[in-house]
């Protein structure tokens, strides 16, 4: 490969990652403690990469080239999982700020004409833990998005569940609890 494709290809990857790792640190990705890793382990991989680039392009050795090309790669690949870190927390915060909106029984049953027309249902479940087998039985059976609500009973989200469970009940023909507690 000639030294000016080399050098063509690092600048790529580089203003790629430069950019990613910008609007990374724009969107204050690194939120959840996993993230957060990620984060410190792409910004020693941002320092690692632009001293072996500078070594690079001074000497421009194939033997730096491949190191060069191997940590803008890894620092790429880091930019890349907390981008889709950051889509997660947002859609997480999206779809928290539409629960928020439910706040009257009124606009539950609105909220729920709107997800039964999407086919996306929610169940709101309260109370101190999940139940694993309840939860798989409403995401798989059901098909229905799952929020651990905690604590706190908010009654338009239960306004919202009776509906739902309504729906089962004469949709599906099933009996909602009864065939939730069903073990097999």
């Amino acid at each position: 490969m000639t030294p000016d494709r080399q050098k063509l290809i690092l600048k790529l990857i580089l203003g790629t990652s430069g950019v990613l790792f910008a609007v990374n640190t724009y969107m204050n990705a690194g939120i959840t403690i996993t993230g957060e890793r990620i984060r410190l382990i792409t910004t020693v991989f941002l320092i690692l990469t632009l001293i072996v680039s500078i070594f690079y392009f001074v000497k421009r050795t194939t033997k730096i080239y491949r190191i060069s090309l191997l940590t803008s790669s890894v620092f790429l690949l880091l930019n890349f999982a907390l981008t889709f870190e950051v889509a997660a927390f947002e859609y997480h915060s999206f779809q928290l700020s539409q629960i928020a909106k439910i706040n009257t029984c009124e606009k539950a049953e609105l909220a729920f004409q709107e997800d039964l027309e999407s086919e996306d249902l929610r169940y709101f479940l309260f109370g101190m833990g999940i139940d694993k087998f309840g939860h798989e039985r409403l995401t798989n059976v059901y098909n229905l998005d799952v929020y651990g609500m905690g604590c706190l009973v908010d009654n338009s989200l239960v306004c919202y569940n009776e509906l739902v469970e309504r729906h089962i009940n004469e949709e599906l023909k099933l009996d909602f609890w009864a065939f939730l507690e069903q073990r097999e």
